[in-house]
């Protein structure tokens, strides 16, 4: 992720909708006026996005919090890694994809949301499901606020194009091959996860979501807006380890 701070990544749509708002204002009012109201849209864009950016960013995935039933699996593989690892298990949402993935959302690791696809959640072997969550929880160490405030502020810029480009500014992705190298570190057997990998490229990952793409582990294989090395290329890294 970009050293650019949280609130620069949320102020930066704020301002620019004040100022569209003003500029708008002041053809019938009075400029001040218009600068008043501008501001005040701004702020109050600021406060809501920061404070709403988790349940933005679930609303966008299509995530609903897993019924028992369905993250018994998740909880049980979660536990294990959370103890090796050092992390608090997060809660646990699913989002109805044909394809195995997952995203992590939140503002710290003490309040992270993890988001299961139902092909991951309910058909991966089990190697399978712990390399994918293993790799979630390196994503939690690396940072959860700055992917999960950009899909909110790329909301607050619509889903077209400007969106994507807006949050591609502030990704790195040079961090994606180094967190797929710690998540091995964690299970100690990385063709689980280039199998992962593997069989969300046959079924073409995740639809692509202007807002959405990079908070995905692989996201869309083609078509998307996100920034990651080729998933190819990542399996192929993975299988010479």
């Amino acid at each position: 992720m970009s050293s650019t701070s949280p609130t620069a990544i949320v102020g930066y749509p704020s301002v620019a909708l004040a100022l569209i708002v003003g500029l708008l204002l002041a053809i019938a009012v009075p400029v001040v006026v218009a600068v008043i109201v501008g501001l005040v849209v701004g702020v109050i864009a600021f406060v809501t996005v920061r404070r709403t950016a988790l349940s933005i960013a679930l609303h966008e995935l299509g995530a609903k919090p897993a019924p028992p039933d369905r993250r018994h699996r998740v909880d049980n593989v979660l536990e294990g890694l959370c103890l090796s690892s050092g992390n608090t298990p997060p809660a646990v949402h699913i989002a109805d994809h044909s394809s195995p993935d997952a995203a992590v959302l939140g503002r710290n690791a003490d309040e992270a949301v993890l988001v299961v696809t139902s092909a991951a959640a309910d058909d991966l072997p089990r190697l399978e499901l712990e390399a994918l969550l293993a790799r979630a929880l390196c994503m939690i160490d690396s940072g959860i606020e700055t992917p999960t405030l950009l899909c909110a502020a790329g909301r607050l810029l619509g889903r077209g194009s400007l969106a994507g480009r807006y949050i591609s500014r502030h990704l790195a992705p040079e961090a994606v091959v180094l967190a797929d190298f710690a998540s091995v570190r964690l299970t100690r057997y990385p063709p689980a996860l280039a199998n992962v990998m593997a069989r969300a490229a046959a079924v073409g990952g995740v639809p692509t979501h202007r807002t959405t793409d990079h908070l995905w582990l692989f996201g869309p294989i083609s078509g998307g807006s996100n920034d990651r090395p080729p998933l190819d290329q990542r399996i192929d890294t993975l299988q010479e380890l």
